[in-house]
């Protein structure tokens, strides 16, 4: 008798340690398991110089998503902004409210979008792990009279958050005047 207790014990408790069947202990087939190769320095690089096109992609298709919604006066894009967003310029600061005010008054008194063109030029991104520096020229060109532009250095730092890339910072200087 006790042994009969002893190996029913012993019997539930190797059954314990089973998987149930609806639990998925590899959650790939067996045959890329075996196909996986230990990693190379070289694979890591690659992996890493793609992750970082991937991210650089991904900025530069914010920022101009940016231009395209400021230029329309659309306050879609101040969502791609971090909650304690700061522009620091031209003797003026700015908080991501004011900004957001900003659109609706302008939205309001151009009846829509801006009487001008957004464009932003020569573009660099600089990665830094969970932070990048965004700086360009933005080109501002009136849409009655295309010979009036008026051209701003900018410096946009993201940072990325569990939303993505987030603009924390913006700086606007005026733009080198350009050699004759």
């Amino acid at each position: 008798m006790r042994s009969t207790a002893l190996t029913c014990l012993l019997i539930g408790v190797l059954l314990s340690a089973l998987p149930l069947p609806s639990q998925n202990i590899h959650p790939m087939p067996p045959e890329e398991i075996h196909a996986q190769k230990p990693t190379s320095p070289d694979d890591t690089r690659a992996r890493a110089a793609n992750l970082q096109l991937q991210d650089e992609s991904e900025l530069r298709r914010i920022e101009s998503e940016t231009a395209k919604f400021e230029q329309q006066n659309d306050s879609k894009w101040t969502d791609l902004l971090a909650d304690d967003w700061v522009l620091l310029g031209n003797k003026k600061t700015l908080m991501k409210t004011d900004l957001q005010a900003n659109v609706k008054q302008n939205f309001a008194a151009h009846n829509g979008s801006n009487p001008y063109t957004v464009e932003k030029k020569n573009m660099r991104v600089d990665l830094f792990g969970d932070t990048a520096v965004v700086t360009y020229i933005k080109e501002y060109r009136q849409t009655a009279d295309t010979t009036k532009v008026h051209d701003e250095d900018n410096t946009d730092v993201f940072t990325r958050s569990s939303k993505g890339w987030r603009l924390r910072l913006t700086k606007i200087s005026l733009a080198p005047a350009e050699p004759n």
